[in-house]
């Protein structure tokens, strides 16, 4: 009779669901991104048409394995340690099924069983439940996707990007850009009045706290900030055009704050030292009328001091020279902090534009504005005549009014009608945008600028869970026994269909708590 040295090495082939072994595969970061298959069952070779060494990667194989979740799960069972269990469809691959994966790390490696549950008897609620289930858990992936991708575009950006959570505003994502404001602080995982208490005072508290209360965007130009950037008890004043955008969670709640910012210190006192420097030319002017002034009086004098006289014209003439140099030089640099900034709008990863006059040209377009009208050309043309689709729809009257008024215009997840492929089809899409009037060198409307985020796809999926929601209720208000939705520790009604209704006639139920609506209950076990 032969022995087996390893019983367990027996028990892994004989169990009748799949099972496999895996070891990580991490990328030159270090981080954990893919698992090598060590080892196979017979049931799970026959399950997955494999051998019991494959030799590709898991997600060579099984690509929509990150889209469904289970790559995730994978991912957070090895590092925690933890035992996941996770029910999931699974169409794609060369599978159609519905799996059972339960996945445990044991030393180096990841244990999964897999149990096709596909050809087991399910009742119909149960089937709807468990397809719902499989959306949602797909919508998360998804979800979770797009907010990696949108975490690894706001580390990347050129401006100071942040994210504060809850309504003390904790940091939770700092990109590089806007660390370095702050080299000898942690920001992460403090809220914004501990990490920063010096702005106490100076409204941007007050402007984060409006935000998440009412979800109203807020953008300032060139507003100041007194802070202790060096950590060493140096207060410096520095200018920042700065946008707060609310964000949401799935429930379409505010959940923290979208921080962007832009240092124009270097535009801000460029522009204060031109002025500082018109100004000495004017006195340089002044100066010189009055110098004229003596020279025609001192002409009815003596020879000597015509000659002195001609002497300090000369020694003005030189001045008003050197001024002139610096005011050009000045000129310069505003041109370059100018072009810096149209480069930096040209990057964004919102729609921006600029618009000149009455008829609203086009100045300024950056590419994600292009791109939302399929790429057309607009840079010189009329709004209405740029985009004609507009016509019928408000953005021109709003755009005329904050020409006329120069009050701001704001529109959260506002619908609108596009061309975006300019090829004559239209769209429906949403968009979230700032119309603010900007102004020449004598405080005078010359323009409107444009700051619009696309936000479609947000409000499609908040669409499609709210139709489920209401398909969810409709399916038990048509149940023939009674049920019930209990909030909260006090027990409050939050929804019941009229077959519960009926076993509770003539009692209000709506916003009441439990032992209100029948406090026979109080003191017995069903309470």
């Amino acid at each position: 009779m032969a022995f087996v040295d390893n019983p367990l090495d027996v028990f892994f082939d004989l169990v009748p669901t799949g099972a496999a072994l895996y070891s990580p595969l991490y990328d030159a970061r270090g981080e954990l991104v893919d698992f090598r298959f060590v080892r196979l069952n017979p049931a799970g070779q026959r399950l997955l048409g494999l051998p019991a060494q494959p030799p590709r990667t898991f997600r060579e194989y099984y690509p929509s394995s990150v889209p469904t979740g289970i790559f995730a799960q994978y991912h957070t069972a090895y590092l925690t340690g933890e035992t996941s269990t996770y029910d999931v469809p699974y169409a794609g691959d060369g599978i159609d099924t519905y799996f059972r994966l339960v996945a445990q790390r044991s030393g180096e490696l990841l244990v999964v069983n897999f149990t096709d549950m596909g050809d087991l008897p399910h009742s119909a609620v149960e089937q709807s439940l468990r397809e719902s289930r499989a959306r949602e858990q797909t919508a998360r992936a998804e979800a979770e996707a797009q907010r990696q991708r949108l975490h690894d575009i706001l580390l990347q950006l050129p401006a100071q990007v942040a994210t504060n959570r809850g309504p003390d505003h904790v940091y939770d994502l700092v990109n590089p850009r806007y660390q370095q404001q702050f080299p000898a602080r942690v920001l992460r995982g403090l809220p914004v009045r501990e990490a920063l208490p010096e702005l106490a005072g100076q409204q941007f508290f007050e402007l984060l706290d409006q935000v998440y209360q009412t979800g109203e965007p807020f953008y300032g130009s060139e507003m100041p900030a007194l802070v202790d950037y060096t950590h060493s008890g140096r207060m410096e004043k520095r200018y920042f055009d700065v946008f707060f955008q609310a964000l949401r969670n799935a429930d379409g709640q505010i959940d923290g704050i979208l921080n962007f910012a832009y240092d124009v210190s270097e535009q801000v006192r460029a522009r204060e030292q031109q002025q500082h420097l018109n100004q000495e030319l004017a006195q340089t002017n002044e100066e010189l009328r009055a110098t004229t002034d003596e020279y025609q009086v001192a002409n009815l004098a003596l020879s000597e001091a015509q000659h002195q006289l001609q002497q300090l014209n000369q020694e003005l003439e030189a001045r008003v020279h050197a001024r002139t140099q610096d005011v050009l030089q000045a000129q310069a640099e505003t041109e370059t902090q100018r072009q810096r900034l149209a480069q930096l709008v040209a990057e964004a990863p919102a729609l921006i534009a600029t618009l000149r006059g009455p008829e609203h040209v086009v100045e300024l377009a950056n590419d994600n504005f292009r791109a939302i009208f399929g790429g057309r050309e607009m840079v010189g043309k009329p709004y209405r005549q740029a985009v004609p689709e507009l016509a019928g729809q408000p953005f021109f009257a709003l755009l005329d009014q904050v020409y006329r008024t120069g009050e701001t215009s704001y529109g959260l997840e506002q619908p609108v009608t596009l061309d975006r492929t300019n090829s004559g089809r239209l769209e429906d899409l949403y968009i979230t945008y700032i119309h603010q009037a900007t102004r020449d060198a004598q405080g005078q409307i010359d323009g409107i600028l444009i700051f619009a985020t696309d936000v479609t796809d947000q409000m499609l999926a908040r669409q499609e869970r709210e139709a489920w929601q209401r398909q969810f209720y409709a399916f038990f208000e048509q149940a023939p026994f009674g049920l019930c939705i209990f909030g909260g520790p006090d027990l409050v009604y939050e929804f019941f269909n009229p077959s519960y209704q009926r076993l509770l006639p003539n009692r209000d139920l709506v916003g009441r708590p439990l032992l209100e609506v029948m406090p026979e209950l109080a003191g017995t076990q069903a309470q």
